[in-house]
């Protein structure tokens, strides 16, 4: 989803900073960018870290001159009873999906407040919007990071900064392939109303929409990109009749 984001920001003429933790990836990624005519600039950060986190800003600053959009896309699922799942396996899924996104915005906003502009923009997931069993602290993560989000939107709306999130629904990323066939794939397609998975483009698209001057009207908003999962009838809906009460 990161690097589908990126095609789509440069397709649009964005310059647009490839940060990864891995530098082979964030060059890779540049210099596929850059092939194809666009800018891109590779840089390598641990979002955990916020001397490191601030050093890719100024990094950025330096080559670009400003941030006008930051597009955060960090998050790791551990399945897990809850019953099973120790205090520090806990605490890790809160500090990857939560706790980088404070340290990543707080050090964007410090340019953004001075600019009076800017767009943040935060992968959620459906997690986040109903129940996530087997998957509790990723989901309680991805929940209180939609919290976070509704905040900033609100704290900063008087300095023309926005901030929304993407929640994703089933969608086809490389670790996801072992789903394409089979009947796990089933079983996930099962809830989806649109039956089919969702495409890394799909939540590039999401993303650069809540970006663009297009949602400038929308903020503090987490917007469901799943196929129409999180809104499905209850009951099937090929059965579902004027004599049913529920």
């Amino acid at each position: 989803m990161g690097r589908s984001c990126v095609d789509a920001f440069a397709a649009v003429g964005a310059k647009v900073a490839c940060v990864d933790i891995d530098p082979k990836v964030a060059e890779a990624t540049a210099r596929e960018v850059s092939a194809t005519g666009g800018v891109a600039l590779p840089i390598t950060a641990d979002v955990l870290d916020r001397s490191s986190v601030r050093e890719a800003f100024s990094s950025v600053i330096d080559h670009y001159g400003s941030i006008d959009v930051l597009v955060d896309i960090v998050g790791i699922g551990h399945l897990k009873g809850f019953l099973d799942i120790t205090t520090e396996e806990w605490d890790r899924m809160f500090e990857i999906n939560l706790r980088h996104f404070f340290i990543v915005a707080r050090e964007a906003l410090v340019y953004m407040v001075p600019a009076r502009s800017g767009s943040i923009v935060a992968l959620s997931s459906i997690s986040s919007i109903h129940s996530s069993p087997g998957n509790i602290g990723y989901g309680a993560a991805k929940a209180a990071l939609n919290s976070l989000v509704r905040s900033l939107a609100v704290e900063f709306a008087t300095s023309g900064i926005r901030v929304n999130a993407v929640a994703p629904g089933v969608t086809m990323t490389p670790r996801m392939k072992h789903l394409e066939s089979g009947p796990e794939g089933e079983a996930w397609l099962a809830g989806v109303p649109m039956g089919r998975f969702g495409e890394p483009s799909e939540i590039a698209s999401a993303v650069l929409f809540l970006s663009s001057r297009l949602a400038s009207y929308v903020t503090g908003q987490t917007l469901p990109v799943d196929g129409g999962l999180t809104v499905r009838y209850a009951l099937p809906a090929e059965k579902a009749s004027d004599s049913w009460v529920i």
